[in-house]
């Protein structure tokens, strides 16, 4: 492997690339960095062959040597539209972080933005959410999609997931969110809202959760029918969520009335069991919140950034541990932030999107405390920095 230099250490032994087995060849790609790393490429076939198959990845994994892309793309400066005359279209780009710099991937079928996402295998799954085209030489948002696109790191491609509309299909709906099920595997959707009449401007919460059986996302399109689980209890959108000890959390969000011209702040924990299948109410939160997002860190519940109870942009943190079920301060952001992303990237908390640079929580030090790392995540590329709002972020493998 060119650029690869000879294990540190002990006697050198010359040996025949065709005597080696699988699994030696195997031990040899393991610790090189061929995602992140340019300089370094197969030189023989049957290297080439080992290190496109999937069990290296696997041994790469048990190794903790597995490369990870931290994936950004669609959102905008508009989020849902306002029915001005001319709609800002959203970032049609793709960027992924691989190693230590940004680069430019293949862009999406359609500009998107405010959807759930998940990772699922080597793909980012979006769903829902809202979609700008370009129709009679105009940019024309439209709010509430019920349709899920997929982007394969490995592949760098795009493909449609689920395109069926004649029942079984997703309901629609923007600004819910997706999971993985840790008990069957398959990818759930839930919450949101959609439009009711445009015309009148009433719209309405979508409480529905909606999973894809099995433990993988279908290669395939159409694919369905969607199962429905049981409803959130609370109907909400714009909500933070989070996979926690094969539970999943549902915290704040947006209450749409009947009438659906009036929204309420909840400060609500709903706790969905994948085990029972059951809704439960976890501790109400601190404060109301909602236009904010979540994550799971440390065993932990973080719910950053958004609005307050009283509609004003807040850089609070507040931090739920199920062992005690008690709610806490967390480290505040740097500044108010909204419509932004919090995940789990190569094992640190991270933020991208909303206005601001990206940001990274330091546990080093005695107070834990979220910083500009361009070491560790470097400002998005010219063009894409902020405001970016309801972008589409996940962190997903690459090799």
């Amino acid at each position: 492997m060119r650029g690869a230099k000879a294990a540190a250490g002990g006697p050198r032994r010359r040996r025949n690339l065709a005597t080696l087995r699988q699994d030696d060849l195997l031990a040899i790609c393991c610790r090189i960095p061929y995602a992140s790393h340019d300089a370094l490429r197969c030189v023989c076939r049957r290297l080439q062959a080992t290190a496109a198959k999937g069990a290296l990845y696997r041994h790469r994994v048990a190794a903790g040597w597995d490369e990870r892309a931290l994936i950004v793309a669609g959102g905008g400066n508009t989020v849902y539209d306002h029915l001005d005359d001319e709609p800002e279209p959203e970032r049609p780009e793709t960027w992924g972080l691989i190693g230590r710099a940004w680069r430019a991937l293949a862009p999406q079928p359609a500009p998107r933005c405010d959807c759930g996402v998940a990772c699922v295998g080597s793909e980012m799954v979006c769903a829902g959410g809202t979609i700008t085209t370009w129709e009679d030489e105009g940019w024309v948002m439209t709010t509430g999609v019920g349709d899920v696109v997929a982007y394969d790191a490995f592949a760098d491609s795009w493909r449609d997931v689920d395109v069926r509309r004649d029942g079984g299909g997703l309901d629609a709906r923007t600004s819910g969110a997706c999971c993985v099920d840790p008990v069957r595997g398959g990818l759930v959707v839930l919450g949101g809202w959609r439009v009711v009449d445009r015309h009148q401007f009433r719209d309405a919460a979508v409480s529905s959760a909606q999973a894809l059986p099995g433990g993988r996302v279908p290669a395939a399109a159409p694919a369905g029918p969607w199962a429905h689980l049981p409803a959130l209890p609370q109907a909400v959108s714009n909500f933070a969520s989070a996979v926690l000890g094969g539970k999943l959390y549902v915290a704040g969000g947006l209450r749409w009335e009947d009438d659906g011209r009036r929204r309420t702040p909840s400060d609500q924990l709903q706790v969905f069991d994948f085990a029972t299948r059951a809704w439960s109410f976890g501790p109400r939160l601190p404060s109301a919140q909602y236009y904010g997002d979540g994550a799971a860190f440390g065993g932990r519940l973080y719910v950053c950034g958004g609005k307050n109870k009283n509609r004003k942009l807040s850089a609070a943190v507040a931090v739920f541990d199920p062992a005690t079920g008690d709610w806490s301060d967390g480290p505040p952001l740097p500044g108010p932030r909204y419509y932004h992303s919090v995940l789990v990237h190569d094992k640190r908390l991270v933020c991208v999107g909303g206005h601001g640079n990206p940001l990274v929580l330091d546990t080093s030090g005695s107070s834990p405390a979220w910083v500009e790392d361009p070491a560790v995540l470097p400002p998005l590329p010219e063009g894409f920095e902020h405001p970016l709002l309801a972008p589409m972020v996940c962190s997903v493998p690459v090799g």
